[in-house]
Formats: structure tokens, sequence, C-alpha cells
């Protein structure tokens, strides 16, 4: 009977010893986490760009474009990474964004076109009159406080803009096997346009409504 009862008490005693040590381990584990956690701090980089009216991002860039008091990009890298700075290229008003491996904020001053190929685009907090978009096998969204008083969107091979609670007046299209997706608190004065090649626009209610659609596309309208 004793020497069951020894033997009753060892066991749970090592057991007792192994839940221990796995608590210990966890705090230490826990510390090591927040350690590397406060090490690996991100710093944002901002740099100046010469000026331009224009921006072409080339494929597999991740670009997010917003106003700003002068022309230049910030990006974030953690303190413990290499520094690797992004290129971007200005000629004739047009600042070329290629070989980009890390998401970037372009800070523009003045704009009137955008095009973009394979990529994939955010627009935040801006007004502008008017603005003209290209986009080829690319993805472009746009913010809820985004206003363009005179939009002009050209879509091709499998593009998509996305644009919940813009705003504009005037919207010209071209859709082509792409897909245009949008709504605003504000009713459209006129759009216009093409639609074709199994291509989809959802916007909201025009006053003027001027759309040459195909069979193979659809409207949808609110």
């Amino acid at each position: 009977m004793k020497t069951s009862r020894i033997l009753f008490i060892a066991y749970f005693s090592a057991i007792g010893l192994f839940l221990m040590g796995i608590t210990i381990m966890g705090f230490a584990y826990n510390d090591k986490s927040c350690d590397d956690f406060h090490r690996d701090h991100y710093e944002e980089i901002s740099e100046n760009l010469a000026s331009f009216k224009h921006i072409y991002v080339d494929k597999d860039c991740d670009v997010n474009i917003t106003k700003g008091d002068r022309s230049y990009f910030t990006y974030n890298i953690k303190n413990a990474e290499e520094h690797v700075k992004p290129v971007f290229d200005v000629r004739n008003d047009t600042l070329f964004i290629q070989n980009v491996s890390r998401h970037v904020t372009i800070h523009f001053n003045e704009l009137k076109s955008l095009s973009g190929h394979k990529c994939e685009v955010g627009l935040n907090s801006f007004e502008l009159s008017k603005l003209a978009v290209h986009m080829k096998q690319a993805e472009l969204k746009m913010g809820n406080d985004v206003t363009i008083s005179s939009l002009e969107v050209v879509l091709k091979e499998s593009s998509t803009v996305r644009a919940w609670g813009f705003n504009t007046k005037k919207l010209s299209l071209l859709v082509d096997d792409s897909q245009f997706m949008a709504s605003s608190d504000l009713k459209l004065d006129l759009v216009k346009g093409t639609i074709r090649n199994n291509s989809t626009i959802s916007i909201n209610a025009a006053k003027s409504i001027q759309l040459d659609l195909d069979d193979s596309s659809q409207l949808q309208m609110r």
C-alpha cells in the first residue's frame, strides 16, 4: 500500500514538473517574441521627385496615389532589412514606376492622367477637375474621399475599377473585357461611352446616358 502511494505521488509530481517547464518555456518564448516585435519596428522613408503631370505604373507594382504639397514618394522598411530604394524615372512630365518590389505611396502636386499595366493602384484623398485613366490587365481602387469632376476611363484585357463612394459629375467609359464597379452619393450628370466583350459596369443613375452596350455585356444602374 505504501509503495502504491509513493508511486502515485511520484507520478503526479512528474506531471507537475512537466507542466511547470512548459509554462516557463512559454514565458521565455513570449518575451522573445515581444523583443523581436519591438526590434522590428518600421521606418518611413520619404524622398522628393521631379515634378510630373502623368503617371505610368508598370507590371507587378503596388502603388497608392494621393495629393500632396509637392511631388515625392514614401514607403516603409523594417529597421533590420536591407534598404533597397525604389527607382523612379521622370521624363517629359511623366513619372514611370517600374520594378518596385514594395508598396509605395506617390504624392502629386498636379495630375492629368494615370496609366497602368498588370499592376495594382489605389487613389485616395484628393480633388481634381479632370483625370484620364487607362488600365490594361490592371486593378484600380478609388477611395470614398476622391472627387473628380470629369473622369475618363479606358479598361482593357480583364482590368477592374472599384470605386465605392467616389464623386464625379461626368463619366466617359471604354470598357473592353473588363469591369467598372462604382457607387456614389451623387447622381451623375452624364455617363457615356462603349461597353463591350463580356464587360460589366455598375454605376449610379445619371441624368443623361449615352452608352453603346453590346449583347455580351451588362449594365447595372442604381
